[in-house]
């Protein structure tokens, strides 16, 4: 059974059913929608079709980054839970992802060491502002 809500658990119940889960899915669903230029989200239809999206590939990495992230945050915590006996609550966890996605983020621009200031590296990760933008060399982030 689930350690959070002692139903039954399996995989679907681990990434999407459970309470906790939801509650982390519905939080990162303006991200989706603003990536996906769409309000009709489920996490179980994103987790299935990232593949079969018709997006274009910024924003198709976008939410393949996105959807990766929140699974290992998910699973990891569900271990911490499991083996340590250690409860990460959901606001913990979506600070985790949020933490985790910046770092990812980062790595894909560079500074410029003359003036500090930040240039768009080969892929741009503000694509439709989901998850930061650049404002006069600055990062400016919406998580």
């Amino acid at each position: 059974n689930c350690k959070y809500c002692n139903l039954n658990e399996d995989i679907k119940h681990i990434f999407v059913e459970c309470l906790k889960t939801h509650t982390i899915w519905q939080y990162f669903h303006r991200f989706y929608s603003l990536i996906n230029n769409s309000n009709i989200f489920t996490p179980l239809e994103h987790i299935l079709t990232i593949s079969a999206l018709k997006l274009k590939p910024k924003p198709k990495k976008l939410i393949l980054t996105l959807t990766v992230t929140i699974i290992s945050e998910i699973w990891k915590s569900r271990n911490k839970l499991q083996f340590d006996n250690t409860f990460i609550p959901p606001n913990k966890i979506i600070e985790n992802i949020k933490t985790q996605l910046k770092t990812i983020i980062k790595t894909h621009f560079k500074v410029n060491k003359v003036n500090n200031t930040l240039n768009i590296f080969n892929d741009n990760f503000c694509t439709a502002n989901a998850f930061c933008r650049v404002e006069n060399g600055t990062l400016i982030w919406y998580l």
